[in-house]
């Protein structure tokens, strides 16, 4: 379900004003990749709203934690295959290409 945020309109506005509990189970960061890690953290806020206990803080504190320790592991050489992209994209055939940016192959309408 967290993936969904990368399509939000005003994602980091919308997500500020998420319960914690729904942070902590909803949007589980829970077995996400390189990849999907980066593409939530590109939706999360900063601050968050109606945050008096700071659990929200706490649970993007988590999250920066667990891409830095990808990050660190994809940098050592030490990040596993299924940490580094998801067996579920195994045959998908990318719409851009990572390096130049370009389509490869055009949108399904």
């Amino acid at each position: 379900k967290i993936l969904t945020w990368v399509r939000l309109p005003n994602a980091a506005a919308t997500i500020a004003k998420f319960h914690a509990a729904d942070l902590n189970f909803k949007y589980s960061i829970q077995g996400l990749d390189l990849t999907e890690m980066r593409a939530v953290w590109a939706c999360v806020p900063d601050q968050f709203e109606n945050d008096g206990t700071g659990d929200k803080l706490k649970w993007r504190a988590n999250c920066q934690a667990k891409l830095k320790e990808y990050s660190d592991k994809q940098e050592g050489k030490r990040l596993s295959a299924r940490e580094e992209r998801n067996p579920a994209y195994k045959n998908q055939v990318p719409l851009f290409d990572p390096v130049s940016g370009l389509q490869v192959v055009k949108a399904p309408p």
